[in-house]
């Protein structure tokens, strides 16, 4: 009997030991566009365009004051970035130079606009759309 105890109280444990695991894995996978992210009062649109010029869009949801601390929040750029006072990579994707010389950075926009100023210069106002476009810089 003390056997059989045993062995449904590990199984237990193994089972929600896998259901923790996997619940960790999917919150960690790349979200769907379309996706609500964060939470908050204020939301605005996150625009994406890779490099190939695929383009994805995101709701954010906030109460963080400036774009780079709703983007910290989310998880989209690395939180040493607000130190830095800017960042290098954004949904895990780096900025780079290639093996041609040539540089890879992500543009910030607002409404389609380019910034001159970072994103923890820009306050968050509902209802706009901050993009970012991963374009090549050469010197040619």
């Amino acid at each position: 009997m003390k056997k059989t105890k045993k062995a449904r109280i590990l199984a237990f444990v193994l089972v929600v030991s896998i259901a923790l695991l996997s619940a960790a894995f999917v919150s960690c996978e790349k979200k769907d566009e379309g996706t609500v992210l964060g939470s908050g009062k204020t939301s605005f649109t996150l625009k994406i365009t890779d490099k190939e010029g695929a383009v994805r869009e995101y709701t954010v949801k906030t109460d963080e004051k400036t774009v780079g601390d709703a983007l910290i929040k989310i998880g989209y750029i690395p939180e040493e970035s607000k130190a830095a006072g800017y960042f290098e990579k954004l949904d895990g994707v780096e900025g780079v130079t290639d093996e041609e010389g040539n540089m890879w950075f992500w543009l910030f926009d607002v409404n389609g606009t380019p910034q001159d100023v970072g994103v923890f210069d820009v306050e968050v106002k509902a209802g706009d759309v901050y993009g970012f476009t991963y374009m090549m810089f050469s010197m040619e």
